[in-house]
């Protein structure tokens, strides 16, 4: 068992279903694409949920999907600690055009 997480974490990991990590996926995207930026805590807040460590906890599955990151930014929570903000990860609806210059040598 690593120490890197609590065996009760891993457990009430392993009972989390499918459809109900997806919604929760799904409701922490929905609010940061609101949001567009929020800690934890403020997600949970927006969503409803009385226990901030119901967002907190996915965040980092959200990070290894690649769907949001720290851009860097810190925020106080309401109990005076620096919490990261997060983001989802956007591309462009369609790739940047470049022009074509055409370069003359005299």
């Amino acid at each position: 068992m690593s120490n890197k997480h609590p065996e009760t974490s891993l457990e009430a990991y392993k009972m989390m279903t499918e459809p109900l990590l997806g919604d929760h996926h799904k409701k922490i995207i929905e609010a940061l694409n609101i949001l567009k930026k929020a800690t934890a805590e403020e997600i949970a807040e927006f969503i409803g949920w009385d226990d901030k460590s119901r967002s907190a906890r996915r965040m980092s599955e959200l990070e290894r999907e690649q769907i949001v990151y720290k851009p860097g930014e810190k925020k106080k929570t309401k109990y005076g600690r620096n919490a990261f903000v997060y983001s989802l990860i956007t591309t462009p609806s369609k790739p940047k055009e470049y022009k074509q210059v055409e370069i003359i040598f005299e």
